[in-house]
């Protein structure tokens, strides 16, 4: 079977087929080992309990001392075990009456208790507990394995106030003696708290004439908990005074009422006008404190008034609690009505009214038009005494477009029965009639005022992203945009110049400014709008601040924490989230969800909790690393993409950790040295903690060390540590204490010492080494140590050979050597040093000055910085007089700038003129070309022979081909050039007259080039066969006959009158 349980998988074996009388073994082996078995079962002990993992069963049969080994057989036991775990939900506590209902998330839970709280209760199989005083709980869900699975929940107490309204009643009474009063009951402050039903309502009554007081009690058992209206039956004495007290009391005892409310209550009437067609009207008549039925009697109306004409059903009885004489198409005449009203009870009251004509005149409301043209207005017409037909404009300025008389259209322009509007009025007066439904014209004269409306542009500030920074936008006045926008003036901390146009940051589409990272001040802005208005606005910019003190305490739970917010900022729209850390990708994400976070995005309730600021968030029932975040909004560059004026600030408050539990962190010895060792063991998670040794190099050993955290006096062994929590939960940790660090703690530097070589570019430079005194001895007090620095580590552990603290070297790793001054103990930690190297410059020191002319210096790019001794900071500089010029570069590395210093020459020009050329050929390849200049060469003339393609410095050239070269010499400065032409020859060593159009002639090669050229050819005996000028040639013929094959010789008298002699071959 499976492991479902921690240990709780099964094996459990039997053999088909045994011979009786047989003795039958099973090996168990938890593979890859096969060699050593974790059990042997037997037919009569055939079951045991295992882990999750592969194994291997084997089995021997033995039968008179002889054993039979059977085929093994392979099992895998899945681990199938689901980590338990669970929220609540709960119901607040008003009076013990708190409510928690468990709800499992992952693994199965049999039984539910109460472990800790205000209560306990007992393991029970169902997950909700009721009847809870408030305060907080440790709640336990237990699986079938026995596992329990702990979580800290808070039930919290919640005072639920409530109010009772001033008496009302019920128009109708329920009998001639009584009478249904009403209260209005209301929670407060809160309007989202809830009224705690039922409701006792005690009313004592005070009847007239001392009459014995009465009490009635009603209960409530339900209503609309956010708001209820009482309405009880209660005794009546009519047309007389008399007093009651009330007293209402929710289900937690809160009491709540009045006393001495005095009741004076009579029959009532009134004759109510209601408008209907054409300005003309009809009524009602409403009975107060009466019972039905009703009659009434009218002892005045106006001539023409017949009541049965007006309702058939007068006189009455009437039942209804308001009874109508007409209605809008059936109106009744103008004048003086008088009656009365007598109820079912006897009790008669008398009404009275003047009906008249009443016209309210229509309400005329001009809308300016926004923007550029807010000189033109819609009007806006609404009647109250009659509907309208239609409207004509009879008079208007010359400016109106319409023609008049002007019949306003009723598309668009009628919204419904009493309301028109006229639109694109210019200022000026106006003669409107408008028509009713009845036929009849309202004339009204109406004037449209020249406004002059607010342009002005209007700005927000609000605080930055960062701090210290605020922002700004500046909207244009009355729906105008802005086209240009300029910082006139800033504080000192701006550092553009001004005027500065910052127009680009105005909104492409929207015409809003927005502006952020502004140092904190007073701004003084130029703004233009699309109307062409300039307007000089000041605009005081405040900075971002946030709290710098601890403002988030976290207090851990049993499984749970509670994130008490109290934070300050000036960031606009705050607010404030908590996320969670995923272990295995690193993202954050909700910490009950799991919806994963994009760094960047905006936070919402689907990728984070929301936390409350200035509250005690409760109850947050995870485990794992955690963040607290705030968000605000403050205003971005206008152009930033996607295109939007603010932005969304996001800022981490706090981070921490939350196992729900307790673990080991560490345990660490309190001594260096001697037999005895002091240990201390850090926990963290849920106190209080209860410390213990259970074992003792593998053998049971306790001390019980109870709330204290430091055992003394250990000898050097292997110890198993525990941690207990007040939820229950243990861990241990096994500890060889002997190799634990001793107390010294030496702090490794984590960043080298970075210090410049110097000019003399050795790769060495001067460090001050006490500079990592602080660091290696970190928070320990350092009037008990003393460091040295070593440049081996053996000699720092021997601590000889110290440093100097200003120590002279190269690019290394030193030792560092904390010892504790009160003994033997000490620790050694890698420094490193690190020369950053000379600011190297590649560029020529030497600059050619033409006369009369100027050069360009440029230095090699990638320094950080450069200083001319002329005072420029540029890369290059151009001069026209000679000198030597200095240049300082610096160049940051490792976040130390170092510099570096040169003198570059600049020297007057000579230009160069050929003397002569020398050259050596009559070679393939090695030919030599020398040349000679009438100035002398300090080292100033470059020298070319393909016609200033390239250049070098020699004035030799080796290793040529034979042919033309054109011959160039200048000076560095190119301010002037001269040049010649050289032809080197060469002679072919053989050729073939054979006609077959390859080397069917003789002839010195490139002998075209110099004019007075002579060659003559022997044979071997020394017998001239020919001669030839320039541009000769030999075709191997002696008279036109031809020779034979063999060598010949030639002489070659050059225009010189040098010689060359030499001979080539003839091959047929």
């Amino acid at each position: 079977m499976d492991e479902y349980c921690d240990g709780g998988g099964i094996i459990q074996c039997q053999l088909q087929g045994a011979t009786p009388g047989s003795t039958i073994e099973f090996r168990i082996y938890l593979l890859p080992n096969t060699n050593t078995s974790i059990s042997v079962l037997t037919p009569a002990n055939n079951q045991l309990t295992v882990d999750a993992g592969n194994y291997r069963i084997v089995a021997t049969e033995t039968i008179g001392g002889i054993t039979n080994t059977l085929p093994f057989q392979d099992v895998t036991i899945a681990n199938q075990i689901q980590p338990m775990d669970f929220v609540i939900s709960h119901t607040d506590e008003h009076c013990d009456d708190g409510t928690m209902t468990i709800s499992v998330t992952s693994g199965f839970a049999t039984q539910y208790a109460l472990f800790s709280g205000p209560v306990t209760a007992a393991p029970q199989a169902t997950p909700f507990f009721g009847n809870l005083p408030d305060g907080l709980y440790v709640v336990h869900a237990i699986d079938a394995c026995g596992n329990v699975k702990a979580h800290s929940y808070t039930v919290p107490h919640n005072d639920v106030a409530f109010t009772v309204g001033t008496m009302g009643f019920v128009p109708q009474l329920p009998a001639c003696n009584q009478i249904m009063l009403t209260h209005p009951i209301a929670v407060v402050p809160d309007p989202n708290d809830a009224l705690l039903f039922p409701l006792t309502f005690v009313y004592t009554i005070y009847p007239p004439n001392n009459g014995a007081p009465q009490t009635h009690t009603f209960v409530d058992v339900t209503g609309n908990t956010m708001g209820y209206t009482s309405v009880h039956t209660l005794p009546f004495w009519y047309d007389q005074l008399y007093f009651y007290d009330l007293q209402v009391i929710d289900r937690c005892g809160q009491s709540e009422g009045w006393t001495n409310i005095p009741v004076d209550l009579e029959i009532s009437a009134g004759l109510t006008p209601e408008l209907g067609e054409c300005g003309q009207f009809f009524f009602s008549i409403m009975p107060s404190v009466y019972m039905p039925p009703y009659t009434i009697n009218f002892t005045d109306a106006p001539a023409g008034f017949v009541a049965t004409d007006f309702n058939a059903d007068y006189p009455g009885p009437f039942l209804s609690g308001q009874t109508f004489f007409g209605e809008p198409t059936n109106t009744v005449p103008m004048g003086h009505y008088q009656g009365t009203l007598t109820d079912a009870c006897g009790h008669t009251a008398s009404f009275e009214q003047e009906i008249e004509e009443n016209e309210l005149p229509p309400t005329f409301t001009p809308h300016p038009h926004p923007g550029c043209t807010s000189d033109m207005s819609d009007l806006q017409i609404q009647t109250i005494s009659f509907d309208i037909d239609y409207v004509v404009v009879t008079s208007a300025p010359s400016t109106y477009i319409e023609t008049i008389p002007h019949t306003v259209p009723e598309v668009p322009n009628q919204i419904d029965e009493q309301e028109i509007w006229i639109y694109d009025l210019p200022v000026g007066d106006y003669h409107i009639i408008i028509y009713d439904t009845c036929g009849i014209a309202h004339e009204y004269d109406q004037t449209i005022d020249g406004m002059t409306f607010n342009n002005t542009p209007s700005g927000t500030i609000w605080a930055d992203c960062n701090e210290g920074l605020g922002s700004i936008r500046i909207r244009g006045g009355n729906s105008t945009t802005l086209v240009s926008v300029r910082i006139t003036s800033a504080p000192t901390a701006y550092n553009e110049t001004l005027p500065h146009d910052v127009s680009l940051y105005i909104g492409p589409t929207s015409g809003i400014f927005s502006m952020e990272q502004l140092p904190p001040g007073v701004y003084t802005f130029e703004l233009t709008n699309n109307c062409g208005n300039t307007y000089l606005q000041n605009y005081t910019i405040f900075a971002y601040q946030t709290q710098q003190s601890a403002d988030i305490t976290v207090t851990k739970q049993c499984s749970a924490f509670d994130v008490a917010l109290a934070h300050t900022t000036n960031g606009t729209g705050t607010t404030y989230w908590l996320q969670k850390r995923d272990d295995n990708t690193g993202q954050w994400m909700h910490p009950a969800t799991s919806s994963p976070y994009t760094d960047g995005s905006p936070l919402t309730t689907t990728n984070a909790i929301q936390l409350t600021n200035n509250s005690n968030n409760i109850n947050q029932l995870f485990m794992g690393h955690f963040r607290v975040l705030k968000t605000f909004q403050s205003f971005q560059y206008g152009n930033t993409i996607p295109l939007s004026s603010t932005k969304i600030c996001i800022e981490q408050l706090e981070e921490f950790d939350n196992t729900g539990g307790v673990e080991i962190v560490d345990i660490v010895k309190l001594t260096c040295d001697g037999a005895m060792i002091d240990v201390k063991v850090i926990a963290d998670g849920v106190p209080p903690y209860y410390y213990k040794i259970i074992e003792k190099n593998g053998q049971p050993f306790v001390v019980d060390n109870v709330a204290n955290d430091t055992f003394t006096n250990l000898d050097p062994a292997v110890y198993t540590f525990s941690v207990e929590h007040s939820c229950g939960q243990v861990v241990t940790k096994i500890v060889d204490i002997a190799s634990l660090p001793s107390l010294i703690q030496a702090v490794h530097p984590t960043n080298p010492i970075y210090e410049c070589d110097g000019d003399d570019n050795d790769g060495k430079a001067n460090f001050n080494l006490a500079q990592f005194n602080a660091i290696i001895v970190g928070t320990q007090n350092p009037a008990d140590f003393t460091v040295t620095y070593h440049e081996s580590e053996s000699e720092a552990e021997n601590g000889t050979n110290p440093l100097p603290t200003t120590y002279y070297g190269t690019t290394s790793t030193i030792y560092g050597r904390l010892k504790l001054n009160s003994g033997s103990c000490f620790e050694v930690v890698e420094i490193e040093l690190v020369v950053n190297p000379y600011p190297i410059l590649n560029m020529p020191l030497r600059y050619a000055l033409c006369p009369n002319g100027n050069v360009t210096i440029t230095a090699d790019s990638g320094m950080d910085g450069y200083v001319w001794s002329s005072g420029q900071t540029t890369q290059n500089i151009t001069v026209n007089t000679i000198g030597t010029y200095t240049l300082t570069v610096s160049q940051t590395t490792n976040g130390i700038t170092c510099t570096g210093v040169y003198q570059i020459e600049v020297f007057p020009v000579v230009t160069p003129t050929i003397h002569h050329i020398d050259y050596r050929d009559w070679t393939d390849d090695s030919n030599t070309i020398i040349v000679h200049t009438n100035e002398s060469d300090t080292g100033d003339f470059l020298y070319s022979v393909d016609n200033g393609m390239t250049f070098q410095s020699s004035n030799v050239f080796n290793g040529l081909a034979p042919g033309e070269y054109h011959v160039v010499v200048k000076d560095l400065g190119e301010c002037d050039s001269d040049d010649d032409v050289v032809y080197l020859l060469m002679y072919p060593k053989f050729f073939t007259p054979n006609d077959d159009g390859y080397n069917d002639y003789w002839k010195v090669k490139f002998d075209e080039f110099e004019p007075n050229i002579q060659t003559f050819i022997y044979d071997r005996y020394g017998k001239l066969i020919t001669g030839f000028p320039v541009g000769g040639r030999w075709d191997g013929t002696y008279n036109g006959k031809l020779l034979p094959s063999t060598d010949y010789w030639f002489v070659v008298i050059r225009q010189d009158g040098r010689e060359l002699r030499g001979h080539f071959a003839m091959k047929r």
